[in-house]
């Protein structure tokens, strides 16, 4: 069995809708449908409870409460709506309890941020007795933090897992994003390596293609979501998220194998643009051929014969020969 993550000449692109519902499961309906339209693989959100993650709930945390937070009503009526809409939908999962709700959904995989890769190994433990499909995020973490995450996989027999490079600012700034670092990524793990793009617009995600990401995450929002929302500033729309998915889908198919092949095109006009040897005056019988007699042009044509320089130079010509003439040995004494 193949790679959950990995797809012939395409990205597998994860719309991350993130907390730009606002507490509001219309808008979060909304971006299920949008993300369909745009042709993405995925659409995701955070398992957000602040009770369940925190023993007291920073003041900073308390006024963005409402706006962040999944009510645990809401994920049988997302699941059943994404289902319909035929797009697949994941989590993060953020704390131990949601998994039993998320279990009961049956999710293609699941998307573990990198707070839990940095510092919640039971929770990847627990997370690789699934068996599901898991993306590893690495904004948090060290290389330590990520080889741990993936010993306890292999510890589990769970080999179908991706990592993801980022970088956990929002937005990132280009001097931060490291995005070489993708290729240190596939080297060490040998597995499907993806980005996660916080950063404006969406030049980074292709050059993270470029570079040989398999998987893109990209923060998207609805035209109508506020501007109070915690992920506003650094996601696109999705219009914008469908021409990016277009794009990187054809950087991907466009990078190729590591070695030169011809195309088809290439290979059927190459012999139309050779040069061969044409007399470049006329000359009379008997005439010594120099280097100065000789000019080489395109005939239009293949020549069955070539002709090269050291069969011409010095030989002597038989018969008169006219300007532009394709010079053939059967001219020569």
């Amino acid at each position: 069995m193949g790679n959950f993550f990995l797809k012939k000449n395409r990205v597998f692109t994860i719309a991350e809708f993130g907390s730009n519902h606002v507490g509001n499961i219309n808008l979060a309906f909304d971006a299920i449908l949008s993300a369909k339209k745009a042709q993405a693989d995925s659409i995701k959100f955070q398992s957000i409870n602040l009770k369940e993650i925190y023993t007291s709930i920073p003041k900073n945390m308390s006024s963005i409460k409402n706006k962040i937070e999944v009510d645990n009503n809401w994920y049988e009526k997302l699941f059943i709506y994404s289902r319909k809409t035929k797009i697949d939908l994941s989590f993060s999962v953020i704390y131990e309890n949601i998994l039993e709700i998320l279990k009961k959904q049956n999710p293609k995989f699941y998307k573990v941020a990198s707070p839990q890769v940095y510092g919640h190994p039971h929770l990847i433990d627990l997370l690789a007795k699934t068996k599901k499909p898991l993306l590893f995020s690495s904004g948090y973490c060290e290389i330590k933090h990520l080889d741990r995450a993936i010993q306890i996989c292999k510890k589990n027999n769970h080999r179908n897992y991706a990592i993801l490079h980022c970088t956990a600012e929002y937005p990132t700034q280009i001097k931060n994003l490291n995005l070489n670092f993708i290729k240190t990524l596939k080297k060490r793990y040998g597995c499907p390596i993806g980005f996660s793009d916080h950063t404006k617009g969406t030049h980074i995600s292709k050059a993270a293609v470029a570079l040989g990401a398999d998987i893109i995450e990209k923060h998207v929002r609805l035209k109508n979501t506020p501007k109070s929302s915690p992920d506003y500033s650094v996601s696109i729309l999705f219009d914008e998220l469908k021409l990016m998915i277009k794009e990187i889908n054809e950087i991907k198919k466009s990078l190729g194998k590591f070695k030169k092949k011809l195309s088809n095109f290439e290979l059927k006009n190459r012999e139309s643009l050779v040069v061969y040897p044409h007399y470049k005056s006329k000359l009379i019988k008997d005439t010594k051929i120099k280097i100065e007699h000789i000019s080489h042009m395109r005939t239009g044509n293949k020549i069955k014969k070539k002709i090269t320089l050291d069969m011409i130079i010095n030989k002597i010509t038989k018969k008169n020969v006219k300007k532009n003439q394709l010079i053939k040995t059967s001219d020569f004494k």
